[in-house]
């Protein structure tokens, strides 16, 4: 792979042509996605902006040029004092501030364009785009739910076996921490390692990612510092690297260190189709939502365990969207694995982040929570991410990039307690026995 001098990200490559090609296509993506353009813009008034940008560029460069036309007029007078040469300077001077003039106006509308550009969103897979409302339920996996039951809530199990201490994180760390204590420890473990393994035979390449990363890259891959309704998301990292440092994150998913793993690129498929990697880092959530039964325990939580599958694929939509079903495989084969009763959602155009043109979501059932679980997610983003981050194919184009979940460790621990407590303790999936006991008790 051959590197690019740069370790920071130059200005993205947007899309613009494909834009500008077809603009509807783009404001059914906003309208269906029901989000906001940077200053509630609409796609018109993007078009609009670049016609602006191009003319004020136009008369700048008219404006250059007959500068420079003047100023050789000026080299070629006679003298000093030639009266047609000091008409000549008072018309190279006027020129000069006009352009400064029209400069301020370009940088200005240049500046506009771009924060607006930054801000349109993929288009949407036409499956996804149909869907009226936040999903299309696609299948059932292992369709034997236990009915809701209060008893089987996983706080209560998991404290009464020794698995979590949740009051104890809340007075370390505040709302929303966890200790995994003994067999919830290990269990932990357990998961990462078959996860990992899963992932391994699947042909992916593991990769041990850093969990700090500069913003701009967070910015990159999508994930902004707040939400649509302005909530904080990210947790940023101030000091450390003195004051005129690059503004860090804690990155939310292992997806964005693994993004920016071949940032700048080029990536040489060497008659493959796809590049994969998978990597294992604990991901920090700032999800400064109200609290509820969406926050009790281990279901929403702001720092976990996650083995992240990333993959880099030929820029061909066909190959990428083939790449995405394979994902959804590996991701549907470990829930059977875990003997978990799951459901497959095409996620609507409401729900879609900005660089998914496609999305599926498994979510678990959780008896003692009384509902459906997201466990794991996996995306399309086409050349949303790779044209930020720069990372290119032997041909030039923008590769196509996706990510998917192997597994997030609370959730899928919050699933198998509840569904595998029998009154006394909690049976474990036969996968994990390779690295702990057949089953929890006291």
């Amino acid at each position: 792979m051959k590197v690019a001098s740069s370790s920071n990200l130059k200005i993205a490559a947007w899309p613009l042509k494909r834009i500008l090609a077809n603009p509807a296509a783009f404001q059914k993506s906003v309208d269906l996605r029901q989000c906001k353009l940077y200053k509630s813009y609409s796609i018109a008034d993007l078009v609009e902006l670049h016609d602006q940008l191009q003319a004020a560029k136009h008369t700048r460069q008219l404006a250059a040029t007959e500068r420079n036309r003047l100023l050789k007029q000026v080299k070629g007078s006679i003298s000093t004092k030639d009266s047609l040469q000091g008409e000549l300077l008072t018309q190279s001077k006027a020129l000069k501030e006009k352009m400064a003039v029209v400069d301020e106006q370009v940088s200005a509308l240049e500046s506009e364009f771009n924060l607006l550009l930054d801000t349109v969103p993929n288009l949407i897979e036409p499956s996804a785009a149909r869907i009226d409302g936040e999903f299309e339920q696609l299948k059932i996996l292992n369709e034997r739910p236990i009915s809701a039951d209060q008893s089987r809530d996983h706080v209560t199990i998991g404290s009464k076996l020794g698995l979590l201490d949740i009051a104890s994180a809340s007075r370390v760390s505040g709302h929303g921490s966890y200790y995994l204590t003994g067999d919830g420890a290990l269990l932990e473990q357990a998961l990462v390692q078959y996860a990992l393994k899963k992932c391994r035979d699947a042909g992916f390449t593991m990769v041990s990612p850093p969990s700090l990363v500069r913003q701009e890259f967070t910015n990159a891959c999508g994930f902004k510092p707040r939400d649509s309704n302005n909530e904080v998301q990210v947790y940023s990292v101030y000091g450390g690297g003195g004051p005129n440092a690059d503004p860090m994150c804690l990155a939310g998913t292992a997806e964005i260190p693994l993004a920016g793993l071949e940032a700048h690129k080029t990536i040489d498929f060497r008659g493959l189709t796809t590049l994969r990697k998978a990597g294992v880092s604990r991901s920090f959530r700032a999800e400064a939502g109200a609290r509820g039964a969406d926050t009790r325990g281990l279901y929403r939580v702001h720092e976990f365990t996650k083995v992240e599958m990333f993959v880099w694929c030929r820029p061909d939509i066909e190959a990428s969207q083939e790449a995405i079903q394979n994902l959804l495989s590996i991701q549907q084969s470990i829930v059977n694995d875990l003997e978990l009763t799951a459901r497959v959602i095409n996620i609507g155009p409401t729900d879609l982040g900005a660089p998914a043109y496609q999305k599926y979501d498994i979510e678990a059932w959780m008896p003692g929570r009384g509902s459906w679980g997201e466990i794991s997610s996996t995306s399309n983003c086409l050349d949303f991410q790779s044209r930020r981050l720069h990372t290119k194919d032997t041909n030039g184009e923008f590769v196509h990039t996706l990510n998917g979940t192997a597994l997030a460790v609370p959730r899928v621990i919050v699933a198998l307690i509840e569904n595998g407590w029998d009154g006394k303790g909690v049976r474990v999936p036969k996968a994990l026995h390779n690295w702990m006991p057949e089953y929890i008790s006291l």
